[in-house]
């Protein structure tokens, strides 16, 4: 009798020691599993942001010394302009804005807006695809391919000093006709190609920005809009590719806030949630 119930406990126990084997295999395989899954949303999805918040991706692009690093300190409210990431080829920023609850335009039930904005150096379009490539092998980049949601063209009226030690211009009485076809030149209809075969229907707003309207002397409303008008031809080439997006032809600067309202409104406007994500 004293055997049986030995033996019982014997068979009991290694049934016992299966099933908590088995539950722990398979604690381990959930977890494996989660793992996986993290891993592939990570190569998959964009940067995450709190669930009550937005995010908005720009892409910028534009000649050097157009003003970019002025245009993405204004936007982040950022003196500094410091990139969350550098190489030789692009650098990342991001900033959060709080939402004004007097702006119709934006969510009332949105607390804050993430802008995440990547500045490609140079005016190589070879350059601008292999670092947009590079992004790509980054876990929850904020420039997952399908996840950019703006697209930022940045033009100025008038060039850059020509050696950065100096002076900055002083206002002038006319716009450098030059600059404004080599900007044209710049963004042909291959260039513009290029850069929209990056971005898919999540695009949801483009805007050319005219930088530097602060440098034109005795401006008057026929003024700023010849100074729009020179840019039609490069305007009409990229509205014709921008499908649904919304694009806006918008006259500024970077440098001293002029119309950053503007831009800064309709970045918010076109900003995304988690939940506005196809997994």
């Amino acid at each position: 009798m004293e055997f049986i119930i030995t033996l019982i406990i014997a068979i009991l126990s290694g049934v016992a020691t299966k099933v908590v084997d088995s539950f722990f295999e398979k604690q381990k395989m959930d977890e494996m599993e989660k793992k996986l899954e993290e891993l592939k949303n990570g190569f998959t999805l964009p940067v995450q942001v709190p669930s009550k918040d937005k995010r908005n991706s720009v892409l910028l692009v534009g000649l050097g010394g157009s003003g970019k690093t002025s245009f993405i300190s204004s936007l982040l409210a950022n003196g500094q302009a410091n990139p969350d990431e550098r190489t030789e080829k692009f650098e990342i920023y991001h900033g959060m804005r709080r939402s004004n609850k007097e702006n119709k335009n934006v969510s009332s039930e949105c607390t804050s807006y993430w802008f995440y904005i990547a500045d490609y150096k140079g005016q190589k379009i070879g350059q601008l695809i292999s670092s947009f490539l590079v992004q790509q092998k980054r876990p929850y980049s904020p420039f997952a391919y399908t996840y950019i949601n703006s697209l930022v063209f940045l033009v100025d009226l008038l060039p850059p000093p020509k050696n950065q030690n100096d002076k900055d211009l002083t206002p002038q009485n006319k716009l450098d006709i030059e600059r404004v076809k080599l900007h044209s030149k710049e963004w042909n209809d291959t260039a513009l190609d290029a850069v929209f075969g990056l971005l898919t229907s999540e695009l949801k707003y483009v805007v050319l920005f005219i930088n530097k309207v602060d440098l034109m002397a005795n401006r008057t409303e026929k003024a700023d809009e010849s100074y729009k008008q020179v840019f039609d031809e490069l305007s009409e080439r990229i509205r014709k590719r921008c499908g649904k997006a919304q694009f806006d032809v918008i006259l500024g600067s970077a440098k001293n806030g002029t119309s950053m309202n503007i831009v800064e409104t309709k970045m918010m406007a076109y900003s995304v949630s988690n939940n506005d994500i196809s997994r």
